[in-house]
């Protein structure tokens, strides 16, 4: 008789990882709904795979229900703000900025600090939809919370401007973002 090998939690992460590098989100769900069927309990490792999945195939829903569910499962956001960056950017290409506003507002009530990532992620959102006064809301928060702009910012927060038609305050930051870099 032929003995049929079982898939385990190692090996269908394997197939999610790979799902991730690819952004095959459509792939990693389903993996995931097999996991459930075949009784292997997905991990974080499994949930990390899957969110990366999400947001590299711009599904920002899917991406907002696994940290969801990731959280509840684990009783906290497991993968920390790893996790809440990836969802946030999963809302940034298809100009879902307050979703990704959203999940930054409620990082720290989940114990979960932002990051310089999470910023320009958050920014990143703003920027695509011409969100000129918020990138600048955000970037006064950024510095608030002792974080120095790098060039991911600056881009992000002057080209918000810039899509927002305010082109003489993306010039005048452009010069306060010089002025700053040589002061340190």
């Amino acid at each position: 008789p032929r003995h049929r090998l079982q898939p385990d939690l190692i090996s269908f992460n394997t197939v999610v990882s790979a799902c991730a590098k690819n952004g095959q989100w459509q792939h990693a769900l389903g993996v995931m709904e097999k996991m459930e069927r075949a009784a292997v309990k997905p991990d974080v490792a499994t949930y990390g795979s899957s969110l990366r999945a999400c947001a590299k195939g711009r599904c920002w829903q899917h991406a907002l229900r696994l940290l969801e569910e990731a959280t509840t499962r684990f009783g906290g956001p497991p993968l920390g703000v790893v996790a809440f960056n990836t969802a946030i950017s999963a809302c940034a290409a298809p100009r879902r900025w307050p979703q990704a506003l959203a999940l930054w507002q409620a990082m720290p009530s989940t114990g979960v600090q932002p990051d310089l990532v999470t910023f320009n992620s958050v920014l990143g959102s703003l920027e695509r939809s011409g969100c000129w006064q918020k990138a600048l809301e955000v970037l006064d928060q950024l510095r608030a919370e002792g974080f120095r702009p790098d060039e991911v910012t600056q881009g992000s927060v002057v080209n918000a401007c810039k899509e927002g038609g305010q082109w003489q305050l993306a010039l005048s930051l452009l010069g306060d973002f010089r002025r700053g870099a040589e002061a340190s």
